[in-house]
């Protein structure tokens, strides 16, 4: 009788909640309505990023690179394992790739004292505090997106990431 099972836990989940005047209070109700308009702004700027709980200035930061900075080295090692002896996927070596260039983004920012919990955050501040001032070109931010969208090929995901990884490395002065 598994399908009953399912009928009664179908009933159950589509009923309608029902919520009495005295489990929402009016403050509670100022706080959601606060969260949900926070949760629905768009971030487009490094500024707004800043504004936001997605990117915060954080002093203990820079202690955390060197930990990415092996993390990067492991990922770009094993993505260069894998395609030096064929086996596995090709899509783990963009992967891996892409995984080391991330935790080169995070510590650029790291560097500079920000820590970020989004994504676009942290490509925005990496933009913003490396692209626009002159130290790393576009082209490896473009090169990372592409490879998170798996729009690499392996040999060009393994080149990109050698070449993040030796920027990155310049830049912090390792």
């Amino acid at each position: 009788m598994p399908w009953q099972r399912r009928r009664k836990l179908n009933r159950r989940i589509n009923e309608p909640f029902k919520f009495d005047s005295a489990t929402i209070s009016p403050s509670s109700e100022v706080q959601r309505q606060t969260r949900d308009e926070t949760a629905m702004a768009i971030i487009n700027t490094f500024q707004k990023c800043l504004d936001s709980p997605y990117l915060i200035e954080d002093k203990d930061a820079p202690a955390r690179i060197g930990e990415l900075l092996a993390k990067a080295g492991d990922r770009l090692e094993g993505s260069v394992n894998i395609q030096t002896t064929g086996q596995g996927d090709p899509a783990d070596i963009v992967f891996l790739s892409y995984e080391a260039m991330f935790c080169c983004l995070r510590a650029l920012v790291y560097a500079k004292g920000y820590r970020e919990y989004g994504l676009r955050c942290l490509l925005l501040a990496c933009e913003n505090l490396y692209v626009k001032t002159g130290q790393l070109e576009a082209e490896h931010v473009r090169k990372f997106e592409l490879a998170q969208r798996l729009k690499l090929s392996p040999p060009d995901a393994v080149a990109a990431a050698s070449a993040f990884v030796k920027r990155t490395l310049e830049l912090l002065g390792q």
